[in-house]
Parts: C-alpha cells; structure tokens; sequence
C-alpha cells in the first residue's frame, strides 16, 4: 500500500458539496434562461438589433463553456469517487486507472468508461 491517507468521509463531503455546486451550475445554464436574457436585449427591435446580436453570440459562447465546466465538474465528481472506492478496496492500480480516465473524460465529456467499468451503485 502507498503512504496515502485518504479520508473517505471528507472526500465523500467535498464530491457531495461539489457535486450541488455542478448541478446548480447546469440549472441556471439553460436555453431557457437564454431565451429570458436575449427577449430583455430585443426589446428595440431594429435599433437595438446589433445588440442583440453580440449579446446572443457571447451568451451562446459562454454557454457552451459553461457547459464544458459542468461537464469536468461531473466527470472529476464520478473519477475521483471511483478511485477512492478502489483505492479503499486496495486497489491502486485500479485507482490509477480511473484517476486517469477521470483526465480524459473531463477533457472530452464522455463518461462511458465510468458507465462500464466503474463502480455501480
């Protein structure tokens, strides 16, 4: 065994905690809270359009990068959760392995690996 102490109820609280802060993230970063901000700029129709316009380009940027942040928060939530159940079983290799599907899964926001080989339940 390696000369790690890890605690599992503290990293149990940090993901519980991480994990509302990821979920309120997702929530408020919706279309339909888009469709709410861009109905408020379009109010003056032509005069106001170029407005519009660069605000709606910008909103769907930051969107898509919110998502992004959402879709690594979830992934960091389901690879670290996985390699402390591993680790904990003595498993460090194993460990090692989710830790680094946790890199590639948070940069490509596939987390089929976890649905096939992580822990269930």
């Amino acid at each position: 065994m390696s000369t790690w102490k890890i605690q599992n109820d503290t990293v149990a609280t940090v993901l519980r905690d991480v994990g509302g802060d990821v979920d309120r993230l997702g929530a408020a970063v919706t279309e339909d809270s888009l469709q709410v901000v861009m109905g408020g700029v379009a109010w003056g129709g032509e005069l106001t359009q170029p407005v519009s316009t660069a605000v709606g380009d910008i909103l769907i940027e930051q969107q898509k990068k919110l998502q992004e942040i959402v879709s690594r928060g979830t992934a960091a939530i389901v690879g670290v959760s996985n390699a402390v159940i591993a680790y904990s079983n003595g498993q460090e290799e194993m460990a090692a392995t989710f830790q680094t599907e946790l890199f590639s899964s948070a940069e490509s926001g596939d987390l089929s690996y976890f649905a096939l080989n992580g822990y269930q339940g």
